[in-house]
Formats: structure tokens, sequence, C-alpha cells
């Protein structure tokens, strides 16, 4: 499988240029490189769809300005254990996926990037790809879609549920 070299930079949303490096938490560098690994999918890198190509951090579907789209949801993380003066924390992020279907079946388009989705995040070879480094595991959780278009509608979606385990200092949750 090809490795991408896509800058956070490049990803709508998910850089900050005011923050100074060091001031990022462990849990936002992973959520960049989460964003940063979904502009891998393409059509011309081996997957079903092009929805790697708009990327977007927490925005609505309709404020999206173009498809085929992804869109990563971070979620509330829980502390799983305390060990040795680490945190461990399981950070749940949902992605979706946004493309037209046009003269394909939606249901068909939308497991095409269900198919991706799940690829892209958990395939033995990208887990330290999809996090930096920074994550002991990428879990897939469950995803598919929830609600199919009707006639007037020429979108289609899915989503997928990811559990990212990873550590922190205790009370540091910039050090690992």
């Amino acid at each position: 499988m090809t490795e991408y070299s896509v800058s956070v930079a490049e990803t709508a949303g998910f850089a900050d240029a005011v923050t100074p490096a060091m001031s990022v938490t462990v849990r936002e560098r992973i959520i960049r490189a989460v964003g940063a690994r979904l502009a891998g999918v393409t059509i011309a890198n081996g997957y079903a769809t092009d929805i790697g190509g708009n990327v977007h951090r927490a925005v609505k579907h309709h404020d999206l300005g173009g498809l085929p789209a992804a869109v990563v949801w971070p979620q509330p993380e829980e502390v799983t254990r305390k060990v040795g003066g680490k945190v461990h924390l399981k950070l749940p992020i949902r992605v979706e996926g946004l493309a037209e279907y046009g003269a394909a079946n939606p249901s068909v388009v939308s497991e095409r990037i269900l198919g991706d989705l799940v690829r892209i995040m958990t395939s033995r070879a990208s887990i330290a790809a999809v996090t930096a480094g920074l994550a002991d595991d990428v879990e897939y959780a469950g995803g598919g879609t929830d609600e199919y278009p009707d006639e007037e509608t020429q979108t289609v979606g899915a989503s997928a549920l990811f559990h990212i385990t990873y550590r922190i200092l205790s009370g540091d949750p910039f050090e690992q």
C-alpha cells in the first residue's frame, strides 16, 4: 500500500497557525494525523472513492463546499487505566464520507465509502501512519449508513467509529 505525505495544513480545520507546536496535546496531534491520513483516500491511490480530496473537521455536510468529502468528528475520550505514571486513554473518532452517487445505487456507493474508511484507518500497515506513531491501536467499532437519500437528494454517505488507544503522562496531556 502507498504511504501518503499530506501535510496537516492541506486539510480544512486541522491546523491552527497561532498555536505553537509544543502546546499541542497528544490528542490534538492524533486528530490532525487522522485528517492527514484520510487525504490519501483517492481512486488514484487504489481506493474505491475520492473522499480524501476534501477532508474537514467537525463540519456539517451542508457546509462542506464540495464533494466527495470526508469529515472527522472527535468525541469525548475516556481513561481506561492508570499505570506507572501513565494514563491510558480511548479516543473515539467518528469519520464520515460523503459523495454524490449519480446513476449508481446509493447503497453501493455508501458501502464503497465505508470500505475505504475502514481500510485507511485499520490496516495493520497503516496504524502507525494513521496516528503519526502516537497511538497503541486503532480499532473499528462499527459503521454504515443510517439513512438513504430520497429521489431529490444526490448525496449519500457512510460513517465509521474508531477507537484510538494512546497514553499520556499523568497530569500532562502534552507528553507521552
